[in-house]
C-alpha cells in the first residue's frame, strides 16, 4: 500500500523532499549567519541594508528620514532592531524578521526543486528575488506612513496581516508565473 503510493507519486515526492532540504540548509545557513555576527555589532547587515533602502524608498517621496539603533532589552547585548522615524516622529522598528530573507528562501527553495531547467530557474530567481524584496521595502514604508499619519490604531492588523498575505500572495503569484507552461494538459480526443 505505502510502496503503491510512493511509487505512483515519485515525483511529488521528490519535489517535497528537495524542498524540504534546500529550504531547511538555507535556513540553517541563514540562522548560523546572523549567529555569527559581534554580539555588539546590532542587527545583521542586510537587515541594516533593508532599513537603509526603505528609508531611501521614503526620502524619494519627500519625507525626512532618520534612524537609530535601539537600546538594547535588559539582558541582550545587542540591539534588538532599527528604528525609523520620519519628520522626527518615530515611524518602526525593524527587526531580524523583517527582511524579508525567510522569504527569499521560502520562494528560492520551491524554485530550487521543481523539475525544469536551469535556465528557466535562474531567470526565475533573478527575477523573483528583487521583486519580493522591492515588495518588502514597499510594505516596510508602508508601515512606516501608516504609524505617521494617525493610523496607529490599525498598525498591528496591517503589520500581522493585511501586508504579510499581500507578500504570500506575490510570492504564489510568482510560483504560478514559473509553472505556467510547465503541465500540457492531457485533453481527450473527441470522436
Amino acid at each position: 500500500m505505502i510502496r503503491a503510493t510512493f511509487s505512483r507519486n515519485r515525483m511529488v515526492f521528490r519535489f517535497l523532499l528537495r524542498f524540504l532540504l534546500i529550504y531547511l540548509i538555507a535556513s540553517l545557513i541563514y540562522n548560523l549567519s546572523i549567529a555569527s555576527f559581534p554580539k555588539d555589532s546590532g542587527l545583521d547587515p542586510f537587515t541594516g541594508f533593508v532599513v537603509g533602502q526603505t528609508g531611501g524608498l521614503l526620502s524619494g517621496l519627500g519625507f525626512g528620514v532618520n534612524y537609530s539603533w535601539n537600546d538594547p532589552k535588559p539582558g541582550q547585548l545587542k540591539p534588538s532592531y532599527h528604528s525609523i522615524y520620519i519628520e522626527q516622529e518615530y515611524a518602526i522598528s525593524v527587526a531580524g524578521g523583517c527582511n524579508a530573507l525567510r522569504l527569499m528562501i521560502l520562494y528560492s527553495a520551491f524554485i530550487l526543486s521543481f523539475p525544469t531547467s536551469l535556465k528557466r530557474k535562474i531567470i526565475f530567481l533573478l527575477l523573483g528575488i528583487p521583486i519580493i524584496h522591492f515588495a518588502n521595502l514597499m510594505r516596510l514604508g508602508g508601515l512606516c506612513l501608516l504609524n505617521t499619519t494617525g493610523h496607529r490604531a490599525h498598525f498591528y492588523f496591517y503589520h500581522k496581516y493585511a501586508f504579510t498575505l499581500l507578500l504570500y500572495a506575490l510570492i504564489i503569484a510568482l510560483w504560478f508565473l514559473y509553472m505556467r507552461g510547465l503541465f500540457k494538459p492531457k485533453v481527450a480526443a473527441y470522436r
